[in-house]
């Protein structure tokens, strides 16, 4: 019998193959994953790079309180560049884009409170608020606290 080392189960040529099939399933179980969920009384979901949270209510926060300190918000491991806090939502919660890729906030005009850390963002360009939110407003892509 011939020994092929190509087809051995220890070679390095089937160790690589094993490892690309490994990473092959891992790719294709985080795309079939759910890009969409609830987060307290809200719910949220993903498309086209595009996050959207809804519903009624507070966000809640989002770090653990005892060490080793992470981020704990539902999105956090997945690919988005946009936030739209629709109507409804009062408040961000701590840490909810923290270390993001998120270039543009929306803020519906029910928000009343902003957790600590929420918009510490990487790539962060702007943040814009409804006209009719009566504590923030944003100018040239500026939050502001008070209303003018």
């Amino acid at each position: 019998m011939k020994n092929n080392h190509l087809s051995t189960h220890n070679s390095p040529f089937g160790r690589m193959r094993r490892l690309f099939f490994c990473c092959l399933l891992y790719v294709v179980s985080n795309v079939a994953r759910a890009q969409s969920g609830t987060t307290g009384d809200l719910e949220w979901s993903i498309k086209d790079g595009i996050l959207t949270i809804s519903g009624t209510g507070a966000m809640p926060d989002y770090v653990t309180t005892t060490r080793p300190y992470r981020i704990t918000s539902p999105w956090y491991n997945y690919s988005f560049s946009v936030v739209v806090i629709s109507d409804g939502v009062t408040s961000v919660g701590d840490y909810a884009f923290m270390h993001s890729n998120v270039t543009s906030i929306s803020i519906g005009k029910s928000v009343t409170s902003i957790g600590k850390y929420a918009f510490n963002c990487y790539r962060l360009m702007s943040i814009n608020v409804d006209e009719n939110n009566t504590i923030y407003a944003s100018e040239d892509g500026v939050l502001l606290r008070d209303k003018k």
